[in-house]
């Protein structure tokens, strides 16, 4: 299924999701981002969970264009080869044995071909009161996608990009604290602005 969505227009949402709106000016960067999962993920909670990465990354004003790769859907561009530019999420059911306790993440721009894996099954125990999966998900994606942007930027000492979350961070009323630098947000842009160029 493929879904584009504006993240300088995305709202936060809780049941009926965010869409795409147009607004006049230049067009922002464009990313297009194959999410493929197994069958024990629900199209519907990928699709909320990625309105949440937009609605975290919209100060980037970037527009994400996801494609969900599902078992069950046979989506033409899932079976393409991708372009340089282009990234890669795997929802990977259950962390490799080798992975720390507290990483519930992992991405790789290495190969030149970005890709970045989401363990599914460390974001099932982060579950709790208003702690809600999709925000869960949501907010892991936001971090990776900005670590497959910026490979050589690392982990910070505040917002989105640090190493270490609390539950708080997870909190559906908390919006505020895993926020991008002023830094990021500039990098992020231009990086996404030549993947664009490339295309």
């Amino acid at each position: 299924m493929t879904r584009s969505q504006t993240v300088l227009l995305t709202a936060f949402f809780f049941v009926s999701g965010a869409r795409a709106a147009g607004v006049a000016g230049p067009p922002a960067p464009a990313i297009r981002i194959y999410v493929y999962s197994s069958s024990d993920v629900r199209a519907s909670l990928l699709e909320y969970s990625e309105s949440e990465a937009a609605r975290i990354l919209r100060p980037a004003q970037l527009r994400l264009e996801w494609i969900n790769c599902l078992p069950e859907a046979s989506v033409q561009p899932c079976l393409s080869p991708h372009f340089p530019g282009e990234m890669i999420l795997r929802l990977v059911p259950k962390a490799w044995p080798e992975v720390k306790p507290n990483v519930f993440g992992f991405a790789d721009s290495s190969s030149g071909r970005p890709a970045a894996f989401v363990f599914y099954d460390r974001a099932l125990s982060l579950q709790g009161a208003n702690r809600f999966l999709f925000i869960i998900l949501g907010r892991i994606l936001a971090h990776e996608i900005t670590h497959l942007l910026l490979p050589q930027e690392g982990h910070r000492s505040q917002g989105l990009m640090r190493a270490r979350w609390t539950t708080s961070d997870l909190d559906f009323s908390n919006t505020d604290q895993l926020r991008l630098s002023a830094r990021a947000i500039q990098l992020m842009h231009t990086q996404a602005s030549r993947g664009t160029d490339a295309h």
